[in-house]
């Protein structure tokens, strides 16, 4: 069962975190436009990062190409690295994400779903 969370992304684009996230460099933030249009985001902890990853490896070697390339476009292709601030557990959002959020401040729900955190726009 997921546990949903109420949160405002901030005047400035900041998002503030439900949990605490593993992060060496930053926060991988997963927003292809199809996504940006229904107001969903993923946001991939450096744990949830390597996850995506080895599933790619691991259907590469499988044979199943389609599936593969669809991960590529969605992790890789449309996923940008998002500051994180540690002291206040949050992260900055992209210049996109806010505009596909818009007007800010705006409310969102944040779902943890297999070692990611789904972003959804919450209906005004």
């Amino acid at each position: 069962m997921s546990k949903t969370t109420d949160a405002t992304v901030d005047e400035d684009g900041w998002l503030d975190l439900p949990c605490p996230v593993a992060v060496k460099t930053g926060l991988i933030l997963a927003c292809p436009p199809s996504w940006l249009a229904a107001g969903k985001a993923q946001i991939l902890d450096h744990h949830a990062l390597i996850a995506i990853n080895r599933r790619i490896a691991r259907l590469r070697t499988s044979g199943m190409m389609p599936m593969v390339t669809t991960l590529k476009t969605i992790y890789r292709t449309h996923a940008v690295l998002c500051r994180h601030d540690p002291k206040g557990n949050r992260v900055e959002l992209p210049p996109r994400v806010r505009a596909a959020f818009s007007p800010l401040p705006a409310p969102v729900t944040i779902t943890p779903e297999d070692g990611h955190l789904t972003l959804r726009a919450t209906p005004r």
